[in-house]
């Protein structure tokens, strides 16, 4: 009478005992096995680990602080903007490097300074700077701006 409860309980027994193997084996994949197969495999641009950025918004020229981190090529980390017209704001970035092009997207962390927009930022052979444009919705309207990302030695 009972022969029908066990098949049920033995497929039910498999699919948790599956989901509780496959979990920490997929945690293993994404922070370990992955990550170390990128650093092994990738062989294009290391960027440094901080930034001294520069633009002019509103004829103010603007200095932000770019701390990341790279994984092969991905990127991401946090912009913060002691002066900027805006107020003191941290943004947070990630973004894709692709030879010698860093394109990301950014997005702020305050509600009341809320700031987002793009980049994309290049950087000749010889340079170690990179160049670009950055966009983001300013007063009512979108503004492009000519950005700068300088190496910091420390």
């Amino acid at each position: 009478m009972w022969s029908w409860v066990f098949p049920f309980i033995k497929e039910g027994l498999v699919s948790v005992i599956s989901a509780v193997v496959m979990f920490p084996l997929g945690f293993f994949w994404k922070s370990f096995v992955r990550p170390s197969l990128e650093r092994i495999g990738y062989k294009g641009i290391r960027l440094a680990p901080v930034y001294s950025t520069e633009f002019i918004l509103d004829g103010n020229k603007v200095h932000e602080t770019v701390e990341l981190k790279q994984r092969a090529y991905r990127v991401w980390g946090r912009i913060t903007s002691p002066e900027s017209p805006k107020g003191s704001m941290i943004s947070l970035f990630e973004g894709t490097l692709d030879d010698s092009t860093l394109r990301g997207i950014y997005n702020g962390t305050s509600k009341s300074l809320p700031a987002h927009g793009s980049f994309l930022l290049t950087r000749s052979a010889d340079s170690k700077e990179w160049e670009g444009f950055f966009v983001e919705p300013w007063q009512k309207t979108v503004v492009s701006l000519k950005y700068t990302w300088i190496p910091r030695n420390s």
